[in-house]
């Protein structure tokens, strides 16, 4: 004969284990995208820096002058 109690028990067991492995799985998968995350952002933030560092020591013709009026015209914007 069927014995529903033991299969409602065994049922709740395989639940409860499923619930456990889901949640752990989801912690691990969370913990995988902020590292592969904090990688690329400290990467972007090293090519920028990089980047810029070159830009400085490369002088083009102009360039200073386009910077300056643009910090002329940001700051005054700022102030508004």
């Amino acid at each position: 004969m069927f014995d529903f109690y033991k299969s409602f028990q065994a049922n709740a067991k395989l639940a409860q284990d499923s619930a456990v492995q889901f949640g752990a799985a989801t912690v691990n998968f969370a913990k995988a995208v902020t590292e592969v995350n904090t990688q690329l952002a400290e990467t972007f933030k090293t090519q920028a820096t990089e980047a810029y560092k070159s830009m400085e020591a490369f002088k083009f013709p102009g360039l200073d002058t386009f910077t300056k009026s643009t910090a002329k015209k940001t700051a005054k914007a700022d102030q508004e």
